[in-house]
């Protein structure tokens, strides 16, 4: 009972973060028109992108984790009050004003979506994965919980680490399971394997969503029938090596975060590109996307490919050479990552663990 009340203690905040970071956001791009599911959606891409880049200088300079988890919770709470402070109460009103505005069709849908969505949470849920991949996972976060360090013991023989794994350590995603491990004292499996599938489903269809929403021109019936395609799409072509089978069987793995989340962040950011010309709101949030998705999982160094291939068409359909610029400035979190990688590999670049 106690275990269960820590998992749904978890989800409670974490939901709580990621709405609060996302509302904040919002604000602050002076988004019109705020939604729960674009607040979620923009609130996990912010969360992981500003986890990134205060965790890595952190880890390399060999701070324990007790220390960083005092920072960082800090921080958080921060911005979580910030997210109430600013906006003010007209725009919280207007959050909320949205589920009055849904026609009794609307709700219809609405309530299918819903029970797609967790269909595909309890699903994660119970569904448990034995692979060295979810050994990596549950071991690096378990030994860093342990041992109060940031990835500094070798997650397979719990033996210290003197060099840094070049292929794993600039992909700081199973350190924000030892965070949350750390504060509240929750088993890092059940962390690791429980809890935040379950967020990454709810987070990656709520990114389906606000793509649906764009595809049909934010008609919501469309939305939600372009949900549960993806949903029926995933479920009965899943073969060993498509999104979907990571998304419903390795959803606690970064490559699977990489396919069904980054991939379709980029395409949702390069949708709103070519739908509207006067804003460059999308270029910022493609930059955050992109330092998100280093965080999640080394392949994150072949994201570059598909940015371009998305929004090459949009510069040309836009007959403007001037925005190649903030092209490469939201290619530049990649760029870094691969240099890294590279120089590391070749050992240009010696990372120390201890």
């Amino acid at each position: 009972m106690f275990t269960v009340l820590l998992i749904l203690l978890s989800l409670s905040l974490h939901l709580l973060v990621f709405f609060s970071l996302g509302f904040l956001t919002e604000t602050l791009l002076k988004l019109k028109n705020p939604s729960f599911p674009r607040c979620l959606v923009l609130g996990y891409v912010v969360y992981f992108a500003l986890f990134e880049c205060l965790v890595l200088p952190m880890t390399f300079l060999k701070v324990r984790l007790s220390v960083f988890s005092i920072v960082w919770g800090i921080l958080l709470c921060i911005l979580v009050l910030l997210s109430v402070i600013l906006p003010g109460k007209k725009r919280i009103r207007q959050l909320f004003r949205f589920s009055g505005q849904l026609s009794d069709r609307q709700l219809v849908w609405s309530i299918l979506l819903a029970l797609c969505i967790a269909f595909q949470v309890i699903a994660v849920v119970l569904y448990q994965d034995t692979s060295a991949d979810g050994a990596y996972y549950v071991g690096t976060t378990a030994t860093s919980v342990y041992t109060d360090t940031l990835g500094r013991y070798n997650p397979y023989t719990g033996a210290p680490l003197q060099v840094f794994p070049s292929r794993y350590i600039f992909s700081a995603y199973p350190m924000h399971n030892a965070f949350v491990s750390c504060i509240l004292h929750i088993p890092a499996i059940i962390q690791s394997k429980i809890v935040m599938p379950a967020l990454n489903v709810l987070a990656a269809n709520s990114l389906y969503y606000l793509l649906g929403l764009r595809l049909f021109s934010n008609r919501k019936k469309q939305a939600s029938l372009f949900v549960l395609f993806l949903f029926l799409l995933n479920l009965m072509t899943g073969t060993l090596y498509t999104p979907g089978t990571f998304l419903f069987t390795r959803s606690y793995e970064g490559k699977a975060l990489l396919a069904n989340f980054s991939a379709f962040f980029v395409l949702y950011c390069c949708l709103w590109l070519y739908q509207n010309k006067k804003t460059n709101l999308p270029w910022l949030l493609l930059f955050l996307g992109n330092i998100c998705a280093t965080t999640f999982s080394g392949t994150a160094i072949f994201l570059p490919i598909l940015v371009c291939s998305a929004a090459l068409p949009v510069l040309w359909h836009r007959r403007s050479r001037s925005q190649l610029y903030r092209l490469c400035l939201c290619l530049l979190p990649n760029i870094i990552y691969t240099l890294a990688y590279l120089a590391a590999e070749m050992n240009l670049l010696v990372l120390s663990a201890q």
